[in-house]
């Protein structure tokens, strides 16, 4: 099953940065369902 996510033009080049910095870090292929689950452990963190 695909879920999409209505998210605003800034938002998304927000999160191809993240992605690209995860990507440096690992040097693997990050999907977006990556990069969401990286944003939201770091919301966590600083809760």
């Amino acid at each position: 099953m695909v879920k999409t996510l209505r998210i605003s033009d800034e938002n998304h080049k927000d999160m191809l940065k993240v992605q690209g910095e995860i990507q440096a870090k690992s040097g693997e292929f990050t999907s977006m369902d990556d990069v969401i689950s990286e944003l939201v452990r770091n919301f966590r963190k600083r809760k």
